[in-house]
C-alpha cells in the first residue's frame, strides 16, 4: 500500500485530487489543508511515500515546507510533487533546485496527476 500525503487548502481541489488518486491501485490518500497540519502529522512519526503540495498555502507555502523537509535526514529523499496556478518561472526553478520530482500546472488533469504519481512511485 502506498500512502500519498496531499496538502491543498482548496477543499474542492483537495477532493478532486483524492478522487483521482484513489483510482490508483494500492493507494491510500491523506489530505490536509496547510503546511502546519502536514508538519503535525509527520511529527507523529506518520510516513508517506509521496508528498503532493500546492505552492500557495495559508501561512507557510509549499516550497518552504519542502525546503525544511530536505534538511531532515529522514525526509531528505521523500518524493515531492508540487502544483500551482502561478506561471512564475522562478517557482519552477526553486522547485527543481529542491529536488521536486514533478511540477503540475493548474488546472491539472487526473491522468497527468496519476502518471506523475506512478512515475514517482516507480522511480522513473
Amino acid at each position: 500500500m502506498h500512502k500519498v500525503l496531499v496538502i491543498e487548502d482548496d477543499i474542492v481541489v483537495s477532493e478532486m485530487l483524492e478522487i483521482a488518486l484513489l483510482s490508483i491501485p494500492e493507494c491510500n490518500v491523506v489530505c490536509v489543508r496547510s503546511a502546519e497540519e502536514a508538519r503535525r502529522l509527520l511529527a507523529t512519526g506518520d510516513t508517506c511515500d509521496v508528498l503532493i503540495t500546492d505552492i500557495h498555502l495559508p501561512g507557510e507555502d509549499g516550497l518552504s515546507l519542502v525546503e525544511t523537509m530536505r534538511s531532515s535526514p529522514e525526509r531528505k529523499e521523500l518524493p515531492v510533487i508540487v502544483m500551482t496556478s502561478s506561471r512564475e518561472a522562478s517557482l519552477r526553478h526553486k522547485a527543481e533546485s529542491l529536488g521536486v520530482r514533478a511540477f503540475l500546472q493548474k488546472p491539472w488533469s487526473p491522468a497527468g496527476l496519476r502518471n506523475a504519481v506512478h512515475s514517482v512511485l516507480n522511480g522513473t
